[in-house]
């Protein structure tokens, strides 16, 4: 999978960045919201306090998703949520919200409260706190419940940690959940704390993600260079017909005191620095940091956010992918230095040799005391001959009975021929 992913072409990096990127402009967007929406609330009072049985999602959460409700909880449903084995996957502690006017038989559950175990004193205390004893039998006497009720102040959650396990084990415990149902994080260390502006927060986050996005960048980048690298390695020159010889290779000029190269030269031919300024010109247009600018202006331009707002929160994350990428960099090229540094060796009569592939564009000189050997041309290939095979070595057949050598059969063939046929008896008259 992850080989599949790093062998993408420069095009599917761009727009795996792309989608990071906007998705970090969509983060760094929603979370300027929230920390807007926290400070007006933290301006205005609590909300009032509502009863669960008149609780309306539309209607009763506030600004920075705030909450503030009546009810009271049965500690029959306490439950320790555990996911994992040992908890490897999380724990919470559940305690589940009725209405003032709700019996110890209900069956409907209002809200519920996740906190990690390790609060438990901490969330009875701050219970405590938000509700003084005098404030609770006022309630009550006003309301006419039968027992007392708290305040629960807090921020609706629309998916906790373990809400799944939380829903499964108030289905276990028979109890269904209340159309307006909801999680509330209740604000343990206060109202003040819990909404309190936190510009550092959207920062990390927003360059973690921007952080991404750019070592994607670079990747494209970094492929799309390889990519004109190789097409341009990878352009054939034009050779003229006269050159090629009879299996379509180019031929090789053998001269008497001149290197001639393999390919013409090309005396009148046009800067190619001004032919190709246009062509680079227009590569660039469109190389991916060019379309990934365009992208992020757009982005930031639809969705309303200030483009210099964006581009200041992802100044550390360009840091950070800069430092990464070129340590990357320095890695890889080291690796690339190192396998080309390697040379090819090979054991011979007169000891280690190194081995250099011959390439198409070798010239072949030939120096000659000959004035009549100007210049020829030669197919390259028929240039090489092939080395005489040894002669056979002459077979051996074992000697007499007992000596233990082999004695070398030097008959012709016409006199082992004879030895093969079988001899005539002398016919007597």
């Amino acid at each position: 999978m992850f080989g599949g992913t790093f062998r993408m072409p420069w095009h599917g990096y761009l727009l795996l960045s792309l989608i990071v990127a906007a998705f970090a402009v969509w983060m760094h967007s929603d979370l300027v919201r929230v920390e807007q929406e926290k400070k007006a609330a933290l301006v205005q009072q609590a909300p009032a306090p509502v009863a669960l049985a008149d609780f309306q999602k539309q209607r009763d959460i506030h600004l920075a998703d705030e909450v503030n409700v009546l009810g009271w909880i049965n500690p029959v449903f306490n439950t320790h949520l555990v996911k994992g084995d040992g908890g490897r996957g999380g724990e919470r502690l559940m305690f589940v919200l009725f209405d003032g006017a709700d019996g110890e038989t209900a069956g409907i559950a209002r809200a519920a409260i996740l906190i990690p175990s390790a609060l438990e004193q901490n969330f009875r205390g701050w219970v405590a706190r938000s509700n003084p004893a005098q404030e609770v039998w006022q309630t009550r006497i006003a309301q006419g419940y039968e027992r007392d009720v708290y305040q629960f102040n807090g921020r609706a959650v629309a998916s906790p940690d373990l809400g799944q396990l939380a829903i499964a084990a108030m289905d276990g415990a028979g109890l269904t959940p209340a159309p307006d149902f909801i999680f509330i994080d209740p604000y343990l260390e206060g109202r003040e704390v819990a909404l309190a502006a936190d510009p550092a927060m959207t920062m990390q986050l927003t360059a973690v993600v921007g952080a991404v996005s750019m070592v994607l960048l670079f990747a494209a980048i970094s492929n799309f260079d390889r990519s004109r690298a190789v097409h341009r390695a990878n352009v054939v020159p034009e050779v003229a017909p006269e050159d090629l010889d009879d299996f379509g290779a180019p031929q090789v000029r053998v001269a008497t005191e001149a290197r001639v190269p393999m390919l013409p030269e090309l005396e009148d031919a046009p800067d190619a620095s001004e032919a190709a300024a246009p062509a680079g010109a227009a590569n660039w247009l469109r190389s991916p940091l060019v379309l990934i600018l365009l992208a992020f202006i757009g982005i930031a331009s639809a969705t309303g956010s200030p483009p210099r707002v964006i581009l200041m929160s992802l100044v550390p994350a360009f840091v950070v992918a800069a430092v990464v990428w070129a340590v990357l960099r320095m890695i890889c090229n080291g690796v690339r230095a190192a396998k080309e540094g390697r040379t090819v060796t090979r054991a011979g009569l007169f000891g280690d040799r190194k081995v250099f592939a011959a390439q198409e564009t070798d010239e072949i000189v030939a120096k000659t005391d000959d004035p009549a050997a100007v210049s020829d041309i030669v197919p390259l290939r028929q240039s090489l001959q092939r080395a005489p095979e040894p002669a056979p070595r002459p077979r051996r057949r074992k000697g007499p009975k007992g000596l233990g050598i082999n004695a070398v059969d030097v008959r012709s063939a016409a006199e082992k021929d004879r030895a093969k046929r079988p001899q005539r008896e002398p016919e007597h008259a």
